[in-house]
């Protein structure tokens, strides 16, 4: 089977998208041989994953040119060399297409075009993501993104032959927003490739750990909250004087520095050039996340390290419950649930810490990913047979 995977995100770990499209080559190359369009990989990543032929794309940085792509609903400085490297494409010889985005629906007209069938990975329902960006900052630049890409999602969900969502609620929220669908909507949820945690049983740092892109609205609204309502309280306690909070992420904005800086035993660190280090020794991960779309890579990320996790129900949708895991929803719920995580024998953390791992082992790691994807493309070529 041949697969051409066409992306205009780069694989990347630095983000929750770039992290969604390195666990789509993992898996997409367990199933056949994939040849890529998109940006640059990292070596590093392009080293790990078995890509047959990548088709690397120049970026643009000039307005013009990109507003240009406008006619082909493209809004991206990939966009003239993402037609440029199409048009040399000969796609008779892929069995599938997959597009990274529901937004982009001119490469779904043009793989169907040449007779192949498209799957769309979904990330997020772009129109709630981006009516989100125009609710936290309501610029015209924000409204005019917001009605573009909705139409862009619309004309995808469409003319693909099938879609990708990470979990049922946005699965739900598809068929609510685009009426009379019939076509086949998969669930295949955030998963993360795996990577050396070392001894569940080893003394952890005396820290709490929240990490993501600290200027996003509803990362950088939780979490500052959590500062104002929770840390601020829990941190008072003289009994915890000796828990930090440690906040790890790109970009914070001045509302978190500034609390950051005003509150006892918070280190605030921006644009770290490692993450594994803080996750490895991290107590526990928090995820005061309220609103937002799509499904939370972090949390799977702390449950491939082992961490006990306290989080909103919000942060949560689209994992599996555990003993691992602790809903918080209000300020007393995050305390609470932070005291009964430290009162916590060794053996009972150590239990914790296990079942946190094999939650992501079962669900979230790429064999679990890559298992999803053999049964979807199944599916699709018996649904070929019998059409």
């Amino acid at each position: 089977m041949r697969i051409l995977e066409i992306s205009l995100e780069a694989p990347s770990y630095n983000s929750g998208g770039g992290i969604g499209i390195i666990q789509s080559l993992f898996s997409l190359s367990k199933c056949g041989i994939v040849d890529y369009i998109g940006p640059k990989i990292d070596e590093a990543i392009e080293n790990q994953i078995k890509i047959n032929k990548s088709f690397y794309l120049n970026y643009d940085k000039r307005w013009p040119k990109r507003l240009l792509g406008l006619k082909k609903g493209i809004v991206s400085g990939y966009c003239y060399s993402l037609l440029d490297t199409l048009n040399g494409i000969d796609f008779k010889q892929y069995d599938f297409v997959h597009i990274e985005f529901s937004k982009y629906p001119y490469l779904i007209k043009l793989s169907k075009k040449n007779g192949v069938k498209t799957l769309v990975r979904m990330h997020n329902v772009e129109k709630d993501y981006y009516l989100n960006q125009y609710k936290n900052k309501k610029t015209i630049a924000n409204f005019l993104q917001s009605r573009f890409f909705s139409r862009m999602e619309r004309r995808s969900v469409k003319m693909a032959d099938s879609l990708i969502c990470l979990t049922q609620t946005d699965i739900d929220r598809v068929h609510s927003l685009y009426e009379n669908i019939t076509k086949s909507i998969y669930c295949n949820p955030v998963c993360i490739t795996d990577k050396n945690v070392g001894d569940l049983n080893q003394k952890k740092a005396n820290y709490f750990l929240i990490t993501g892109s600290l200027w996003f609205g509803p990362n950088a609204d939780g979490i500052l909250w959590f500062l104002r309502e929770v840390w601020s309280s829990f941190s008072a306690m003289d009994q915890y004087c000796n828990f930090k909070l440690v906040i790890a992420g790109s970009r914070p904005n001045n509302d978190i520095i500034s609390a950051s800086s005003a509150l006892k035993n918070v280190v605030l660190l921006s644009n770290p050039a490692e993450m594994s280090d803080l996750f490895l020794n991290a107590f526990a991960y928090v995820a005061p996340i309220f609103s937002g779309a799509g499904m939370k890579v972090k949390i799977a990320e702390a449950l491939m390290y082992g961490l006990p996790i306290l989080s909103t129900d919000h942060a949560m949708v689209g994992y599996v419950d555990s003993d691992s895991i602790y809903r918080c929803n209000t300020k007393e719920q995050f305390i609470n649930s932070m005291r009964s995580t430290i009162s916590n024998t060794p053996d009972d953390y150590e239990r914790i810490c296990i079942a946190s791992r094999k939650v992501y082992l079962d669900n979230y790691s790429i064999d679990s990913s890559s298992r999803m994807y053999q049964k979807i493309f199944t599916k699709e070529k018996i649904n070929d047979d019998i059409g």
